[in-house]
């Protein structure tokens, strides 16, 4: 989707809770079961969110990975300069 593509009645409905749905540019989609490939566009469907987490205005996107880096069964299989010993 283009920046600045909502106007001032897409804004409007969703401060009233409704969904807006916009259609962006065509793109490649994939099948690897069929193995194809084809374009079309891709539909959007944007609403508000109460669940966000803003800071000053700023969001905070949720922590997806909480493993340690230090102790994950990879980095102790690995040589690792900052690995505990």
């Amino acid at each position: 989707m283009e920046r600045d593509s909502l106007t001032s009645e897409d804004l409007t409905r969703l401060v009233r809770g409704e969904t807006v749905t916009k259609e962006s540019k065509p793109r490649f989609h994939r099948n690897m079961t069929e193995l194809s490939l084809s374009i079309h566009p891709l539909n959007l469907n944007i609403r508000r969110s109460q669940s966000k987490k803003l800071d000053s205005n700023r969001y905070i996107p949720p922590v997806v990975n909480l493993i340690d880096p230090l102790n994950s069964p990879l980095s102790l299989m690995m040589p690792h300069p900052l690995r505990r010993t």
